[in-house]
């Protein structure tokens, strides 16, 4: 090979007739190898097409600055970690850009190193997500980045970017909508904290309104169900178990009574589960009392729940 002057596609005919084609298990890479080495990289790449073992075609490869060939050797072998070699040396290596555009169109590629930056580098993701015009994935990883930030206005402002990249999606109307609540409900969380010196971060909207009317803030729960559309019968619910949870009985009792359309299952139910069973009894009294369809449907199974039938 050294001395040789020949055609490099007539040499490697020569070469690989010489050697018995690639069933003697010869090893190609070490003639590769040497061809590289005296200048003649064409003719290494392609007696590298001969080499059997990948193992022993992707590193040369490399070695050779043929990073794009490697990566299409390292996917063709099914080696997940040979590809992760490939893909480590050029990311080392290139910009990013320039290691984006070689990955991009490599199924296997792509995939292997979305899993990787998931665990690894999330800001690796999401360029990649974002050259790919991914906006939606993009905006997933603000969000993932979001949630590992303990300041609450540093992760208030990336929702908000996660938001607008939503908004750029029609598919993704819904991820816009609870991005968005999401951020309004941060901001009433933070106010929340430094009107009552209550921690609120990382509680969810019930929880929220709970804590409000635990609290004793009964106009800022209000306040928040009017701003997040909080269902009636929801808010009713939050309250009773306010009750139940500080022993407000007579409380509890005018609650129920001023508000008969709910009736008296759903505090029975929570009296139960809070072990409170003689208030359940009296509620079950009130609601016997009352007749009507909620005591045909529940008031036996109540009385057997409650030990009296």
């Amino acid at each position: 090979i050294k001395r040789s002057v020949d055609d490099e596609d007539t040499l490697c005919r020569l070469i690989v007739e010489k050697l018995g084609g690639d069933k003697n298990g010869i090893s190609y890479a070490e003639v590769a190898k040497t061809a590289y080495q005296s200048g003649h990289t064409k003719l290494a790449t392609k007696l590298l097409d001969f080499e059997p073992q990948a193992a022993n075609q992707v590193p040369l490869l490399m070695s050779m600055q043929e990073d794009d060939l490697a990566l299409v050797k390292a996917i063709e072998s099914g080696d997940n970690d040979l590809v992760y070699l490939v893909m480590l040396h050029i990311q080392r290596k290139l910009p990013t850009a320039e290691f984006f555009r070689i990955v991009h169109g490599k199924p296997l590629a792509c995939s292997l190193l979305e899993t990787y930056s998931k665990q690894q580098d999330l800001k690796l993701l999401k360029d990649f997500y974002y050259q790919d015009d991914r906006l939606a994935d993009s905006a997933n990883i603000l969000v993932m980045e979001a949630y590992r930030q303990d300041d609450p206005v540093t992760r208030i402002n990336q929702l908000k970017v996660a938001q607008k990249l939503y908004l750029e999606d029609k598919d993704f109307a819904f991820e816009n909508k609870i991005t968005e609540e999401q951020c309004k409900l941060l901001e009433i969380q933070t106010q929340l904290e430094k009107d009552t010196g209550h921690s609120f971060l990382e509680l969810s909207l019930s929880e929220t309104v709970f804590k409000c009317l635990f609290l004793g803030h009964s106009t800022k729960a209000a306040k928040i169900k009017s701003d997040f559309k909080i269902p009636d019968k929801r808010f009713w619910w939050l309250k009773v178990k306010v009750l139940v949870k500080t022993l407000n009985w007579e409380g509890l009792e005018k609650f129920a009574k001023s508000n008969p359309k709910f009736g008296f299952s759903g505090i029975i139910d929570t009296l139960i589960s809070a072990n409170q069973i003689n208030q359940a009894k009296s509620f079950l009294d009130m609601m016997i009392k009352a007749g009507g369809i909620e005591k045909e449907v529940h008031a036996e199974r109540y009385m057997m729940l409650l030990g009296l039938k």
